[in-house]
């Protein structure tokens, strides 16, 4: 649940990609031998359950969030498109990356963590309100910080990050 990742990336931190590269699946925390001291850490987050206005505004200021939907069977069919559940049995629950929105077409856009060869090529569209992506656990990161030799936008809280 992201509580309980985004606590792990406020008192442990995450290692650069160069340190700990992405790979599909579980893996061992084989991360460089110096990770400490190139880490970004959270400095905080809150919860925005069921507040669609304030979530589409903390994409747009602060970045992308976390969320949590129900899954169906008809989910893992997705290609393209704006997803809405029409058929099968619920399957779990599962927690995203919210990326970003678009209200011409009513939906959330998504980021999975099932690679590239997923979905629309990683990403996927969800309906506003379906199987309660905005309602069930969103979570906003406050701020980051990243350590002296660490890669990536110093973001501290209060302040927008830099694009």
């Amino acid at each position: 649940m992201p509580e309980r990742a985004l606590t792990a990336g406020r008192d442990i931190g995450v290692a650069d990609e160069a340190c700990y590269p992405y790979t599909p699946g579980d893996q061992a925390c084989n991360v460089c031998g110096d990770w400490q001291n190139r880490i970004t850490k959270v400095t905080g987050f809150h919860g925005l359950t069921s507040a669609p206005t304030r979530m589409k505004e903390c994409i747009s200021t602060r970045g992308p969030l976390t969320a949590c939907f129900i899954v169906y069977r008809d989910f893992y069919a997705y290609r393209s498109g704006v997803y809405r559940h029409g058929t099968g049995d619920r399957s779990g629950g599962h927690c995203v990356s919210i990326v970003g929105h678009d209200d011409g077409q009513g939906c959330w856009i998504c980021k999975n963590s099932c690679g590239a060869g997923w979905g629309d090529n990683g990403f996927f569209r969800i309906a506003y309100g379906e199987c309660s992506i905005d309602t069930w656990d969103v979570r906003a990161v406050d701020g980051v910080q990243v350590s002296p030799q660490g890669v990536g936008t110093l973001w501290v809280e209060g302040s927008p990050p830099n694009r």
